[in-house]
């Protein structure tokens, strides 16, 4: 009989993005063999992250920023977007094992979940002069968007035993705090023209319905 993985679910958020990427580690580091270990939080001040290939350009080291364990572009982080990060073993028996078979199910999930509040997405197939140096301005597999915006952004690392999936659903547009540390990046105004974190805490349970 196929053994059903059970998801642990943690709901910790930190202030800082150092402690947040720091406590995704952790989890990493002290992950069952056989369990899947799911976190979601609501993001708290405004913050950046970005993957250990990258240098973060020096205008934008005044804002709060750590480097991720995954890959991908530079990530601006609104207060009240939700973040996740997913750690599956390398085998699981339902998912199998191939990269892209963990992020189709969190795609899924994700897209029923928003599905549950009424928001329809879709799966980004191409962004306007892509530039991959930051994260909102190219298209990736799995990625999700609303109005041709992309809304869900994720990233993967594999280790010997697990792998880390870790993703932000973005609920409102960073131009404005951006602009407040009196500085101007276009790739802060590609985020969604609308403002959702009223939906924040039903997206939340919707998607906790179905990563179990």
């Amino acid at each position: 009989m196929t053994r059903t993985p059970v998801t642990a679910l943690d709901f910790t958020s930190c202030h800082t993005a150092q402690e947040n990427m720091r406590f995704d580690d952790r989890l990493l580091l002290q992950a069952p063999a056989k369990q899947r270990i799911f976190r979601v939080y609501e993001w708290q001040s405004p913050g950046i992250t970005f993957s250990y290939k990258q240098r973060l350009p020096e205008s934008l080291q005044i804002i709060d920023h750590a480097r991720r364990f995954t890959g991908g572009g530079i990530v601006f982080h609104s207060p009240g977007d939700i973040v996740f990060c997913c750690i599956i073993p390398q085998i699981d028996p339902l998912l199998g094992k191939r990269p892209k078979d963990f992020l189709s199910w969190i795609a899924t999930s994700l897209q029923g979940s928003f599905t549950v509040v009424n928001i329809p997405v879709t799966c980004l197939n191409s962004v306007h002069q892509p530039n991959y140096e930051f994260c909102q301005t190219y298209p990736a597999p799995f990625e999700l968007g609303i109005q041709g915006s992309k809304c869900v952004a994720m990233s993967l690392r594999r280790t010997r035993t697990h792998m880390m999936i870790q993703g932000i659903i973005h609920l409102s547009n960073p131009h404005l705090w951006i602009k407040s540390y009196g500085l101007n990046y276009p790739e802060a105004s590609l985020y969604l023209p609308l403002k959702l974190r009223h939906i924040q805490s039903e997206l939340i349970a919707a998607i906790v319905e179905k990563v179990r």
